[in-house]
């Protein structure tokens, strides 16, 4: 489990009351690797808001493409698709 991953559960168990939350502008597609996998494994179901269309399939392409292979954003071609990744996610139980 990386080191993202292990402090959100963290955070998360600590307020086992709190039964939703909302991120904006998450980071990209490293952030969202990170929360949805978070979130996820506590849980909770996620549903996602881009700033552009995105289709949930190539999301998680890139997604499983990057945890083989690390995703050099500071390739002008890879910031543009990172870009495509911010928006509001939302995380239920």
């Amino acid at each position: 489990m990386n080191l993202c991953k292990r402090i959100l559960s963290f955070l998360i168990i600590q307020k086992p009351e709190i039964m939703s939350y909302e991120l904006q502008n998450v980071g990209g597609l490293s952030g969202y690797s990170c929360y949805v996998d978070a979130f996820e494994s506590n849980n909770f179901k996620v549903k996602i808001k881009f700033d552009k269309k995105v289709k949930k399939k190539t999301l998680n392409n890139i997604r499983i493409s990057r945890k083989t292979k690390k995703l050099n954003i500071t390739k002008m071609d890879n910031i543009d698709v990172n870009r495509k990744f911010n928006g509001i996610m939302y995380f239920t139980k």
